[in-house]
């Protein structure tokens, strides 16, 4: 239906579906938690506090779950198993989260070591802020991308 606008209707879903809810979502969530955690664990220590947090997390993907509903037949789960690209893609995109959360843990644990982080933790809101956050850019700069090749493809056609 799409073959000569394809990239037009790649961006026009990238815009839709990164901006209006993935992205402003898990921002917030990256932020919440980790600032949640940091407030909890100091007064009702850190089982307890992690406990709040997985009730939060029940509580939220419960209402999802009640609000949604299947709207094609389940697939079959052995073939997403036994696909040799599919399961190396979600290798390294799991490896590439843990590359992704290691300078939040990093800069933090160092400014803690170093004594940079004074009592109102400024360099822990900093970190969360500015490294949680980064994905609004990034995702600003990736949707820029896709439409200026929709252009490109236009005029010039597929390479």
């Amino acid at each position: 239906m799409f073959h000569a606008r394809r990239g037009f209707v790649l961006y026009r879903d990238m815009l839709g579906s990164r901006l209006n809810k993935t992205e402003f979502t898990s921002c917030s969530i990256r932020v919440v938690f980790p600032i949640m955690l940091n407030q909890l664990i100091p007064r009702i220590g850190f089982g307890p506090a992690v406990r709040a947090t997985a009730y939060i997390v029940l509580g939220c993907v419960t209402i999802g779950l009640a609000l949604m509903r299947a709207q094609c037949k389940p697939a079959n789960i052995k073939l997403f198993f036994a696909d040799i690209s599919y399961m190396s893609t979600e290798v390294g995109a799991l490896i590439t989260t843990f590359g992704f959360y290691f300078p939040i843990i990093f800069l933090q644990l160092h400014s803690v070591q170093h004594q940079v982080d004074d009592s109102d933790n400024v360099v822990f809101y900093a970190v969360i802020v500015i490294m949680n956050c980064r994905r609004i850019i990034a995702t600003t700069f990736l949707i820029y991308t896709v439409h200026t090749t929709s252009l490109l493809e236009q005029r010039f056609g597929p390479s």
